[in-house]
C-alpha cells in the first residue's frame, strides 16, 4: 500500500513526518477531507475572510498528488447589478 502525508496550512505550516498508508489516491483524497474537517471542529478560527485552509497530499518521492482547500466568501458584499435598459 502507498504512504501518503497530510500536510497542512493556515498562516503556518504543518508538516507530516508520519504519513499514513492507504489503498489509493482516491482514498488519500477522502482522508485529506476528513482531517480538514477535523481541523476545523477543533479550531473553526482556522479560517477567516484572509486565510484559507489547504491540506496537500504528498506520496513517499514528496509529489503533490492533491490538496483540499476550504476558504470563507464574505456574502455581506453588495453585489452592483446593472440597471434594466429602459426597451
Amino acid at each position: 500500500m502507498p504512504r501518503f502525508y497530510f500536510h497542512s496550512s493556515s498562516g503556518r505550516a504543518e508538516l507530516d513526518e508520519e504519513g499514513v498508508d492507504l489503498a489509493d489516491l482516491t482514498a488519500a483524497r477522502l482522508e485529506a477531507a476528513r482531517y480538514a474537517g477535523h481541523l476545523l471542529a477543533d479550531d473553526p478560527a482556522l479560517i477567516d475572510d484572509t486565510v484559507s485552509l489547504r491540506v496537500e497530499v504528498t506520496d513517499a518521492e514528496g509529489c503533490l498528488c492533491c490538496a483540499v482547500i476550504v476558504t470563507t466568501v464574505d456574502a455581506r458584499r453588495r453585489i452592483e447589478r446593472p440597471a434594466p435598459s429602459s426597451a
